[in-house]
Formats: C-alpha cells, sequence, structure tokens
C-alpha cells in the first residue's frame, strides 16, 4: 500500500495572520505622513491646464474672442459675446483653492494667441507673458505663440 505524500508548502494561518497585522499597523503609521493637499494643487492646476486649451481651442475653431476670466476663488470660460460657457465637464466656474492671472480675463485670437479683447481681427495681441498661479503652480502663457508652459 503506497503512502500519500503531503504536501507542507504554504503558510499556516497563524503565519498569514501575523503578516496581515503588521502589514495593518505600518500603513496606520505611513499614512498620517502623506500630504493629501499636494494632489489636490495637483489636480487644479492640470483641470486649469486643459480648461486653458479648451477656450483656446474654443477660440481658434469660432473665430476668436474666447476667454477665461479669473476671481480669487474660482474661473470661468466665456464666448466672443462674453457670455458664459461651460467647460467639457459641464461646469461654467470652476471652483479652486486659489488662482491669480497678471491678465484677467485672458482673451484668444482666431490663432490661439493672447489678445487684449475679443475682437481678433484688431492687432492688440498680448506683447508679455501672462502668468497664471492655482495650486502653488505657475503657469505662463506665451505672448506671441499662445505656448501655454
Amino acid at each position: 500500500m503506497k503512502k500519500l505524500a503531503i504536501d507542507n508548502r504554504g503558510f499556516t494561518l497563524v503565519e498569514l495572520v501575523v503578516i496581515i497585522t503588521l502589514i495593518g499597523i505600518l500603513a496606520v503609521a505611513v499614512l498620517p505622513k502623506f500630504n493629501l493637499d499636494s494632489f489636490t494643487d495637483d489636480k487644479e492646476a492640470t483641470l486649469f491646464l486643459t480648461h486653458i486649451r479648451y477656450a483656446q481651442h474654443k477660440s481658434m475653431v469660432t473665430g476668436g474672442g474666447w476667454g477665461i476670466s479669473f476671481a480669487a476663488n474660482n474661473y470661468s470660460l466665456f464666448d466672443e459675446t462674453g457670455a458664459a460657457q461651460s467647460f467639457p465637464d459641464g461646469a461654467s466656474t470652476i471652483s479652486v483653492t486659489a488662482i491669480s492671472s497678471t491678465r484677467s480675463p485672458l482673451y484668444f485670437d482666431s490663432l490661439g494667441t493672447p489678445d487684449d479683447d475679443s475682437t481678433s481681427t484688431n492687432s492688440n495681441s498680448v506683447t508679455t507673458q501672462t502668468v497664471i498661479t492655482i495650486g502653488g503652480q505657475t503657469i505662463t502663457v506665451e505672448p506671441h505663440t499662445g505656448g501655454i508652459l
């Protein structure tokens, strides 16, 4: 008669419980060290970059005049007539922790370059960088190219 071989590989239940308990203790000790505010700041800045590029795009495909206006805790999108418009996510005003800009409102002409007003046919293009600070991050809009850095 053959004896069945018993497979002794693997972990016992006690070993698994001890390991899971140690992982839990380490997680509780490390979790408070994460600063989640930086994730919020990054999220706000990334969303703003998307929205400013959207305003620039809409201005280019409609003949110019679209822009973004800034307040202390929010920013809004408007079209060439000055009417409030919605961003792709459906909101027309986006609340943020804090935002400031060297130019408000910021218009774009039909070529996507910054402009001083909603009329794209005149020659009053912006000649200096527009600096926008949001969530501790600085974003610049180049004057002659409309590049967003």
